[in-house]
């Protein structure tokens, strides 16, 4: 009586179990369920129970079943709706950007096409998720997955140490070597200074621009100076959270940015 009892609270969480002599089918994540329920009706103890919480259905096997039963339950409903909130979650296409998706993604191409590859610069700004970042992402996944040819490299300025280690890091994603912070630079001025067409083009995607303000500001000012260079192949993407960080640049430094922006608006 004792294991009937704790069978019959294993039951609970099926919404059906049907009477003895009912052959039980295994149903989505109420599998396990139904082998304890199947059993307890082995023993001649099946009933019925109505208004259970789980959405698993315990069925027999005269019931058709369709094929994404398990993914219409509200259970499993609000368990997706739940992971796509997670800060890990990332959609791969945002809706509501497309305004946004094709100024980054016309920036972009004109780089590819434009002859040598003469870089550009785009600032895109916008509150904490809004999705700058993603869309940046999803614009570049799709060209690359379209056929066009170009290396992304992608550099968010709050992890460096300090605002010089995004030469190394930049070098370090162009050739696979690994430079310190100044030899790294003075390899990438020469690269970019050469007038040589390049064989690659590349996109730069500085992520948390604003922390990369300093004193001098002389990396935000080679960054963005490099892709005017003749034949350099290079643009690069600024992201922050403030629309008047331009504004706040020194003036050598907001005039090789130049004017193209993009403005995320929140949903």
């Amino acid at each position: 009586q004792k294991e009937d009892r704790k069978a019959m609270k294993d039951v609970f969480f099926c919404r059906y179990v049907w009477e003895p002599g009912a052959q039980l089918t295994e149903c989505g994540p109420a599998a396990e369920r139904c082998r304890r329920a199947q059993a307890l009706c082995r023993k001649g103890r099946g009933i019925k129970r109505r208004g259970a919480a789980w959405d698993g259905d315990v069925v027999s096997d005269e019931e058709h079943i369709p094929e994404d039963h398990a993914t219409r339950g509200p259970r499993d409903r609000l368990r997706r709706a739940s992971n796509a909130l997670q800060l890990s979650a990332a959609p791969k296409r945002l809706p509501c950007r497309e305004n946004e998706r094709d100024t980054i993604e016309n920036f972009v191409l004109e780089m590819l096409s434009a002859p040598g590859g003469d870089g550009r610069t785009l600032y895109v700004a916008g509150m904490p998720g809004t999705g700058k970042t993603a869309t940046v992402r999803e614009v570049v996944r799709a060209l690359q997955e379209t056929g066009n040819a170009f290396r992304f490299v992608e550099v968010n300025a709050m992890r460096l140490p300090q605002p010089n280690h995004a030469y190394a890091l930049l070098w370090e994603a162009l050739t696979g070597e690994k430079r310190g912070a100044d030899a790294a630079a003075r390899l990438l001025d020469k690269r970019f200074s050469s007038g040589e067409e390049q064989e690659e083009r590349v996109v730069v995607l500085v992520d948390e621009l604003d922390y990369m303000l300093t004193q001098r500001q002389e990396v935000l000012y080679n960054l963005f100076e490099w892709p005017g260079r003749k034949n350099a192949g290079l643009a690069v993407i600024g992201i922050a959270n403030t629309l008047d960080l331009p504004e706040r640049l020194d003036p050598k430094v907001r005039s090789r940015l130049g004017g193209r922006r993009g403005a995320l608006a929140p949903h």
